[in-house]
């Protein structure tokens, strides 16, 4: 006899100010009603679709009163101390229920055999960037008309074994997201309207990713092919863009560009923005490494209707033995810096590089490096800690031992989702459950490595924050360099500003830098006895803790005369004549970022 199934899916995006439809949802559900085997048997539960708000127990009794059969996961770094509690607390309620997870952060690929008894409360998983969809599928089909035998569930990891391979190759999207969903929809917007927050559309084009950087778990998997969506499933999903006044869309791939049908998806996009303005803004999770051409020719028709204000140059490093250590496949950027000029002369489109800090084999160097190149081109620079993935070919133990890596531990919460201006407490003033003390996310990140030790990192990770914080100095440095004929770079005064720092004996300004970096090695040195966010600190010489924005801006601010000496000293002492109207320009533009 056939059972009637009821399976809720939970997941917590990524705290940011938009209300998302619910794609993991949608697809598993769609691909279900496609291609299951007993699609009137199962009942799809409705998700929680935004967490602003809703307290730990809100959340857990909500699903608890979906009272169903099945309870599917996804954890991701920011959500799987929250995940874990939520599918414990479930199963305790009702052991007869079926727990599994998905997601790409488990800790279950490297070998952790011990996984399945420090949570023996979950049934089975989806291994990790695999494709949920055979997973559920297979697991619903055999529970409707009985038990479930995890050995003949597609990519599943139980206590006892794994369940078949299939390959990706021949996974199939089951169409378009939105028809036949209409009411979930309809729900979104309402919400966006009440919270006053735009209505987003994510999107996956293709799923997978064809290379294999050691420090990524993309979803889909990554060093294989990858499988594309047809494009009139495409389009039938962007086509509600103005039916339902969906301000924005998230281009969920790794490589948008890498296809020439990406273009066609740009121009189609660009069609719907010039007959009916919207929508407003695309974001672009992973443009293609390799493909110049295709890159740039997907790029201008967004930029062309003013839906993108960035373009990222994704280039993690410039030490060539740094990128084959990570297997990172690149090309040569100099067209790429070209084009990103010609991107801001044309379309004022902002184009922004990327590195990562504490990669193997980085040297001190690489770091102001990376800051002549900034200086150069005249981009903006982003750089992120290596956050390190427990399922990413990276944590393997003999990566680890090759390239002597050490890690700390530090929670990604706000830091991974506020802008760090100062309004972001009207932004983000609900609680979130992803922001709670008791289920902050611990993630690892690198601190040591071959090339560097934890001293040269905390002077990489704190000057990248001076840097970063002090938006002010970018044209005072570069005016000043060229008034000087460029005698030197730019990473010279730099270094020299780092120097001054960690010497000072008298400025108040220098003084206060001193202390958060003295405060932010002992960080680095793992000596922080709590988890705690990576850019908070207190301020300095005070217990009273603030994020480094803050801080920045709080010290510049108290000690503005001293900031400014500090700094017109740090170019006298290299010798850089520095005229009296940059002076005066340079005080006016930190006394305007105050306002």
């Amino acid at each position: 006899m056939l059972k009637q199934v009821k399976i809720s899916f939970v997941n917590i995006d990524l705290r940011t100010p938009v209300q998302r439809l619910p794609i993991n949802w949608l697809n598993f559900k769609n691909y279900y009603t496609k291609n299951g085997l007993y699609n009137n048997h199962v009942t799809w539960c409705e998700p929680i679709l935004n967490y602003e708000g809703w307290q730990y127990e809100d959340i857990l009794d909500y699903y608890d009163k979906h009272d169903s059969d099945i309870y599917a996961f996804s954890s991701y770094l920011w959500s799987h101390k929250v995940i874990m509690a939520i599918a414990e607390e479930l199963k305790k309620r009702n052991p007869k229920r079926i727990i599994v997870l998905g997601g790409p952060h488990l800790n279950i690929t490297h070998n952790k055999l011990d996984w399945f008894f420090e949570n023996k409360f979950v049934d089975a998983i989806c291994e990790p960037t695999s494709y949920g969809e055979w997973f559920i599928t297979d697991m619903l089909n055999q529970y409707v008309v009985g038990n479930i035998d995890w050995k003949k569930v597609a990519f599943s990891i139980y206590r006892t074994g794994r369940g078949y391979v299939p390959n990706k190759i021949d996974f199939e999207f089951p169409g378009p997201i939105i028809p036949g969903n209409e009411e979930i929809l309809y729900k979104c917007k309402d919400l966006s309207l009440e919270l006053n927050i735009p209505l987003a559309l994510p999107i996956e084009l293709t799923r997978g990713c064809p290379y294999e950087c050691v420090f990524c778990e993309w979803g889909g998997g990554i060093g294989g092919k990858v499988v594309r969506k047809k494009m009139e499933d495409i389009k039938a999903d962007l086509d509600y863009i103005p039916q339902f006044g969906i301000e924005q869309i998230q281009i969920l791939d790794a490589n948008y560009g890498i296809y020439d049908e990406d273009v066609e998806v740009s121009l189609y996009i660009e069609e719907i923005k010039k007959n009916f303005n919207l929508p407003t803004h695309v974001e672009i999770y992973g443009m293609t490494k390799s493909k110049q051409e295709k890159r740039w020719k997907t790029i201008e028709p967004l930029a062309r209707c003013n839906v993108i204000q960035r373009y990222k140059l994704s280039l993690q490093t410039l030490n060539n033995e740094v990128l084959k250590n990570i297997k990172r496949t690149d090309i040569a950027r100099d067209k790429d810096f070209e084009f990103a000029q010609y991107l801001f002369d044309n379309y004022s489109v902002r184009s922004d590089f990327e590195f990562m800090m504490g990669l193997p084999g980085y040297k001190r160097q690489d770091f102001y490096d990376e800051i002549d190149i900034q200086y150069q081109y005249g981009y903006s620079l982003e750089r992120y800690i290596w956050l390190f993935l427990p399922d990413s070919p990276a944590y393997s133990p003999d990566y680890i031992k090759e390239f002597g890596i050490k890690t700390i531990k530090t929670c990604i919460g706000k830091s991974r989702m506020n802008s760090y201006i100062f309004d972001d407490i009207k932004t983000f003033g609900d609680y979130h459950v992803s922001a709670d003390p008791r289920f902050l996310s611990d993630v690892e990140f690198v601190v040591e490595a071959e090339g560097f030790d934890r001293k040269d990192y905390t002077e990489f990770f704190f000057m990248n924050f001076w840097i970063l914080e002090n938006p002010e100095l970018f044209n005072m440095v570069r005016e000043v360099l060229e008034h000087n004929n460029n005698l030197i770079k730019s990473s010279v005064i730099f270094k020299k500003v780092y120097e001054k720092i960690i010497n000072s004996t008298s400025n108040l300004y220098a003084l206060a830098m001193k202390d958060l970096n003295e405060q932010m090695y002992h960080f680095i040195l793992g000596e922080r006895q709590e988890i705690t966010d990576f850019k908070q600190f207190n301020l300095p010489f005070t217990d009273t803790s603030a994020d480094v924005y803050y801080i920045h801006k709080a010290c510049m601010f108290i000690f503005e005369n001293e900031y400014l000496d500090f700094f017109i000293n740090v170019l006298k002492e290299l010798n850089l004549q520095i005229p009296e109207n940059m002076v005066s320009n340079f005080k006016n533009k930190i006394e305007e970022s105050f306002l």
